[in-house]
């Protein structure tokens, strides 16, 4: 039987949200305008279930 995954840390969780939050805020800022506002939110939240949780435990692995 395999060991269960460990959380990763809450720095790497608050490095994997700060990052992915911005990259995908720029990206609509570029894509859409500065008006991006309520579209930016929904994506931003999509993109949080996607990848932050990944990001997060790839960032743990590598001892953050």
């Amino acid at each position: 039987m395999s060991d269960p995954e460990q959380r990763p840390s809450w720095l790497a969780r608050a490095v994997a949200g700060a990052a992915v939050g911005t990259f995908v805020g720029v990206l609509l800022t570029k894509l859409i305008g500065k008006k991006a506002g309520f579209a930016g939110m929904v994506v931003v939240m999509g993109a949080h279930e996607l990848l932050d949780a990944p990001l997060a435990r790839r960032l743990s692995a590598l001892g953050l």
